[in-house]
């Protein structure tokens, strides 16, 4: 028998029906295809949709929660689904869960000044401030002070003002090193977050709203991508995901997703993060900015690339290059920058991945020269697809070469992904041409 309407999994029915549209007949087998290729020990049929969105379970099992939150690319609390017990979850609660994600991984040792527990806490204040609940403070300043005493004047210029410091800050990735960017980013997020968002009218609150996602989204991409520490990552990738969908902001939400996907992939489940990104077009269809739906083209291709789907990498690559040719009405809302050259990296990497080394080779020197000197980390990501791809081709001096200028660019950028693929890319020369020319320099400089 179905349950009152507030217990149902409305978030779950929206998306069925807003992003997949499909009956619950299709959509079943949608997710029992997902299951198959996560080979998760799942049955899902019309009647499993329809208990969960009818609220008959509050709170599936953990391979239907994880079998969820892969398909669809959000987690079950925002599909509308409750842990046994029912209601929101008590301050306690939250405190027990910000405890057991803070000691996932110790803090990085060139953060010192930046602690867990206190972004984490940040990420939970963020919710709660979606939530419209009062949140704790946790910087003492006397502006913040101010700020929140007048959270009621805030106006649409003053909400113009955040959401250009947070561009800022997002352009700023492309070439600053985390280990600077990440309190200053982490401190405007909690401005955002004091600011009250949930008691200002219906455009300022998107605006705040959507540049809390924002920040949120930098900072995730921080955690994740430079330091390649996924648990805290997550969670802002979550407060990010909820950010959009307040807002009412397709793009925002598609990007996050496309972060997802790369945080699925490179954690390990490359078919976690295709469905990941395939949701993530899906979303993109309703926004408005076709650099936003090129870039998640070029992650799709990229992700092909890796599972050697070499036919479907190259239209994803066209459809990347025809979405960028689109006007644009604003800002790219994503992190760092997408354009023309980045998508000819996208296109030398994917070569690279499919084993096509001339072809990479003749793409990725094509992007160095395109790359503006000021996008450090796109140039050193390109650099190290390069001499990964010299390696391949048993090139030893050329791998070491371009080595050397990524590893230049990582040590200013403090991209600790770089750094481990550098590594790798030492080992692989070592088996084969160790103390020989530029290798020589390289084994020194590691």
């Amino acid at each position: 028998m179905a349950r009152a309407a507030e217990e149902r999994a409305e978030g779950l029915r929206r998306y069925r029906l807003e992003v997949r549209r499909e009956s619950r007949m299709v959509f079943a087998a949608y997710l029992q295809k997902v299951a198959v290729d996560l080979r998760l020990p799942v049955a899902c049929d019309a009647r499993t949709v329809a208990r969960w969105e009818d609220g008959d379970v509050r709170w599936p099992q953990e391979p239907y929660r994880r079998l969820l939150s892969v398909a669809t690319g959000r987690e079950p609390t925002e599909l509308g689904f409750m842990p046994r017990g029912g209601g929101q979850l008590t301050s306690d609660a939250r405190a027990n869960e910000d405890d057991r994600a803070s000691t996932v991984v110790d803090p990085a040792a060139d953060w010192p000044d930046v602690h867990r527990r206190t972004l984490l806490a940040g990420a939970a204040a963020g919710l709660a401030a979606l939530a419209g609940s009062s949140t704790t403070d946790t910087w003492r300043d006397d502006t913040f002070d101010r700020l929140r005493a007048n959270a009621h004047e805030i106006d649409l210029d003053t909400t113009n003002d955040m959401r250009e410091i947070a561009l800022r800050y997002r352009r700023s990735y492309r070439s600053m090193s985390p280990a600077k960017l990440m309190p200053h980013a982490f401190n405007h997020l909690q401005l955002l977050v004091d600011l009250r968002p949930g008691q200002q009218t219906a455009a300022v609150r998107a605006g705040l709203v959507t540049a809390l996602g924002e920040m949120a989204v930098l900072i995730g991409t921080m955690w994740s991508l430079d330091r390649r520490e996924f648990a805290t990552g997550e969670q802002y990738l979550v407060l990010a995901a909820r950010a959009a969908q307040e807002a009412f902001n397709p793009d925002l939400e598609a990007f996050v997703l496309g972060a997802r996907a790369f945080h699925e992939a490179y954690s390990g489940n490359l078919s976690a993060g295709l469905y990941c990104i395939d949701n993530a077009r899906l979303v993109a269809r309703r926004g408005t900015s076709g650099t936003n739906r090129g870039w998640l083209a070029a992650v799709a291709s990229e992700l092909h690339a890796s599972a050697g789907d070499q036919r479907r990498c190259r239209e994803l690559l066209e459809v990347a290059a025809d979405c960028l040719s689109e006007a644009e009405e604003g800002p790219w809302v994503g992190v760092g920058a997408f354009n023309s050259a980045k998508l000819r990296a996208y296109r030398g990497g994917a070569m690279r991945r499919l084993g096509r080394y001339g072809e990479a080779v003749k793409e990725l020197t094509a992007a160095l020269d395109e790359l503006s000197p000021s996008m450090l980390k796109h140039r050193c990501t390109a650099l190290i697809d390069l001499a990964e791809t010299h390696v391949l081709a048993r090139d030893a001096d050329q791998a070491a070469i371009r080595a050397l200028e990524a590893l230049t660019l990582a040590q200013r950028t403090g991209h600790e992904a770089s750094m481990q693929r550098l590594r790798s890319v030492h080992r692989d020369l070592q088996s084969y041409a160790y103390g020989v020319g530029a290798v020589k320099q390289l084994q020194a400089a590691l």
